[in-house]
């Protein structure tokens, strides 16, 4: 985390969503089991850590680790408004264009990696 390390910034798009973000640690530990123990051939796992956290608590832990405060921003980025060459559509003026598509009740097949 360079930005951690340099300007003491924790930036994040999303910054309020919680997620069971898993320690990398957890991943090697995982992989090293399932590669090297009986039992788990055609298995598929989700890994997750134990909570879901967010970025402003991602933050303070790091905070609390490295014994300073670490102060965390949402950036918002200018390049649609440069590109296009007015501001962007905020999600309400989405929504309200795509309003109809949210009353159709219709089912859309989910496929990939599980």
């Amino acid at each position: 985390m360079p930005s951690v390390r340099a300007e003491r910034v924790v930036a994040a798009p999303f910054a309020d969503v919680a997620l069971p973000v898993v320690d990398p640690a957890d991943v090697a530990a995982v992989a090293a089991a399932v590669l090297t123990e009986d039992g788990h051939e055609r298995r598929a796992y989700d890994l997750t850590g134990p909570a879901a956290i967010t970025p402003h608590q991602q933050a303070e832990a790091l905070g609390d680790a490295i014994g300073e405060p670490t102060p965390d921003e949402q950036r918002v980025s200018p390049a649609v408004g440069r590109i296009l060459g007015r501001e962007p559509r905020g999600f309400a003026v989405r929504a309200a264009t795509n309003a109809a598509a949210f009353h159709e009740r219709r089912r859309v097949p989910v496929t990939g990696v599980r």
